[in-house]
């Protein structure tokens, strides 16, 4: 996490307001429970612990957070790498323990303090996510039923798709909350997964409805009874479907060779959510 802090006046930051400042935030640091959670405070900028040799910090951080008038500094916390499991009670504890150190500056000088860095990118990253799964849902769903009416022309056939796509659904939220045990969960995971889901759903799903539709219109001179038309899609349509989806299974497991949490946390998930969703075409349905 990266701490800023300015001076709006654009006059020279570093002062002994900021010097309370750094220490109340490096207490509250080393006083948080559980050890081992935070593992420090760094600075940069800052006189009375010197980052750099030259007490001036190299072009670049300067170029990216600091201003020309030399009006800002930065302060780093250093966090475990498992604080994403639990991302929301960091962004909550860090920010009061701002929020605190504040005080230290209150005064007839006007400081800001704003704060950012990986922590906060991924609570804003998980915010965004979820909104768009939400848009993802309020626009497709709506879509996809359109476009099944429009094909099957029967009310009591729509009821088929739309329960294997409730099924396929809390299927998919169902292996995300178990990969979630094993591996950090990575934000774009629920995103793809939805995407997944759907597409895949109302696809198996018509595959097999339009076999049986075929086999039931066929122009053969034996006319299949619809218990000899279902059999006889579940055997087609579900060689369709299993080819289909344990190809695209496949694929998606090739990604848990890359050495990267996120990565396999991605392929697990998605390679699970397909099969399950070939189960439950190829045995709802029929």
């Amino acid at each position: 996490a990266i701490v800023r802090v300015r001076r709006l006046d654009h006059e020279f930051v570093l002062s002994e307001k900021t010097e309370s400042f750094c220490k109340s935030l490096a207490q509250s640091v080393e006083e948080f429970r559980p050890e081992g959670t935070l593992l420090g405070v760094d600075s940069i900028y800052n006189y009375w612990k010197p980052t750099w040799a030259s007490n001036r910090p190299p072009q670049f951080v300067k170029e990216l957070f600091l201003t020309e008038a030399d009006s800002s500094m930065l302060m780093v916390i250093y966090l475990n790498t498992s604080y994403s499991e639990h991302l929301d009670l960091y962004v909550d504890a860090i920010g009061k323990m701002v929020t605190l150190a504040e005080l230290q500056l209150a005064g007839p000088v006007a400081y800001e303090v704003f704060l950012g860095g990986d922590l906060t990118m991924r609570k804003d990253l998980s915010i965004a996510v979820q909104a768009d799964a939400a848009f993802v849902h309020s626009l497709t769903l709506p879509v996809a039923t359109a476009l099944l009416a429009l094909f099957f022309r029967s009310l009591r056939i729509m009821l088929l798709p739309l329960v294997t796509i409730t099924l396929s659904v809390a299927s998919s939220l169902l292996v995300m909350y178990h990969v979630s045990q094993i591996l950090p969960l990575h934000y774009l995971v629920p995103g793809l997964l939805t995407c997944v889901t759907l597409a895949c759903s109302v696809d198996y799903c018509l595959f097999f409805l339009a076999r049986l539709k075929d086999e039931l219109t066929s122009t053969s001179s034996s006319q299949p009874s619809f218990h000899e038309a279902v059999i006889m899609s579940t055997a087609n349509g579900g060689y369709t479907i299993m080819t289909s989806g344990l190809g695209l299974a496949v694929g998606f497991l090739g990604l848990c060779f890359f050495p990267i949490d996120a990565v396999v946390c991605t392929g697990l998930a998605s390679a699970a959510t397909i099969v399950a969703i070939i189960i439950i075409n190829i045995t709802v349905i029929p």
